[in-house]
């Protein structure tokens, strides 16, 4: 569904989340979530960041962003 391409874009392209945020977000599984990350990945610049802090639950991990050059 097109919509929730468009959701989760939208959401990390404000700020970084991890992918359990994204998932609660956008009422959403985890698997599903990445589907998503990998088609909209085919687009735009989808950066995976390893020791980020996610601005949702502060918690410092794994997070996914759009990238803004």
């Amino acid at each position: 569904m097109p919509e929730y391409a468009a959701l989760i874009t939208v959401m990390i392209l404000e700020r970084p989340m991890c992918v359990a945020c994204v998932a609660v977000k956008a009422a959403m599984d985890i698997p599903s979530v990445d589907g998503y990350l990998e088609r909209i990945s085919a687009m735009v610049d989808v950066h995976r960041l390893p020791t980020e802090r996610c601005r949702v639950c502060g918690s410092v991990g794994a997070t996914v962003a759009i990238g803004r050059d």
